[in-house]
């Protein structure tokens, strides 16, 4: 072989190494990019639940009413509250009712957003939920467009178990 052979195979063989070690630094760069966007994202997940005091420690110990929970609803205005406990505003939220039982209406509504930290109030009166039981949904999106829902179950203006947290499930609401 002579030495021009030898100076193009040698170049081959580095142009194939320089492209090889481009596309692992490329793998690597999208893998940090993705680590990145999920560590914003978790700096600002919204989280919404209903605003709650807890029961009295006799009540909930005894599951009055056959309520097993030891929070119950607070109220302003005669209505019930929304309220954020994640690190960021809640978007497009929409929550929905579903009656269990003997429960008389299916509420459900639409508000634009909630800021972390803070509650909103929705139109569901006291009485249509006192003595009732409902399965719960509550739909919105963080400000990075990620859908998330809560899931918890309402028993006599207590909530119960289990509450689920997490992001949408694919699927009709």
């Amino acid at each position: 072989m002579t030495t021009s052979n030898w100076l193009s195979a040698s170049g081959l063989v580095l142009q194939v190494l320089l492209v090889l070690g481009l596309l692992w630094y490329c793998v690597e760069t999208r893998r940090i990019r993705i680590t990145a966007g999920s560590q914003l994202e978790a700096l600002q997940t919204p989280c919404l639940t209903f605003w709650a005091t807890p029961r009295e420690g006799i009540d909930a110990v005894l599951e009055m009413d056959g309520a097993r929970g030891a929070m119950i609803l607070n109220f302003s205005g005669g209505d019930a509250m929304l309220l954020n406990i994640g690190n960021g505003p809640a978007v497009n939220v929409s929550y929905l009712l579903k009656p269990l039982g003997d429960a008389r209406s299916t509420p459900e509504g639409y508000i634009s957003s909630i800021p972390a930290s803070a509650r909103a109030s929705i139109p569901i009166p006291r009485g249509i939920l006192q003595g009732c039981r409902y399965d719960c949904l509550i739909r919105y999106e963080s400000l990075g467009g990620t859908g998330y829902e809560t899931r918890i179950g309402l028993h006599d203006l207590v909530l119960t178990p289990p509450f689920q947290f997490g992001r949408r499930s694919k699927g009709p609401r």
